[in-house]
């Protein structure tokens, strides 16, 4: 069973990264977008007809945190951080990139906000650094 986010947790993360109250950003902040892009990663499943991977959910959830810019500021640091709780509340461990000094995961981020990433090029980036957890039976 998949395990998919909501506004609560979105708010507590976005909170984290912005460094702002989640009541603030509650206000200033369009969470008809956000709960938009939560829902689309579970209905991504439904509308493809199987039941895609938990690197696929998350790169919907991803592109459309990205896109939909729910935030005035740090959409991208916020889908960053929603993805890999995702991963991790399906079970998934999350390896960084080696060598991400050189800000290649930041470059990635934008290119999904550009619409330069497509969700299977994003779904592929994010296989490669999940693993399954040793305690995960599903």
């Amino acid at each position: 069973m998949t395990h998919y986010l909501d506004l609560h947790t979105y708010l507590r993360i976005a909170a984290e990264v912005v460094g702002v109250e989640a009541g603030v950003l509650a206000v200033s902040g369009d969470l008809t977008v956000a709960d938009a892009a939560l829902n689309a990663c579970a209905a991504h499943h439904k509308v493809v007809g199987g039941h895609p991977g938990i690197p696929e959910q998350a790169a919907v959830l991803t592109r459309r945190l990205c896109t939909g810019k729910p935030l005035p500021s740090h959409n991208q640091a916020v889908a960053y951080q929603m993805m890999r709780e995702f991963a991790s509340r399906n079970g998934c461990t999350w390896s960084d990139p080696p060598g991400d000094h050189e800000g290649h995961t930041a470059e990635l981020f934008r290119g999904v906000r550009d619409g330069t990433v497509s969700d299977e090029q994003l779904a592929v980036w994010i296989s490669e650094r999940i693993g399954r957890s040793h305690d995960d039976r599903g």
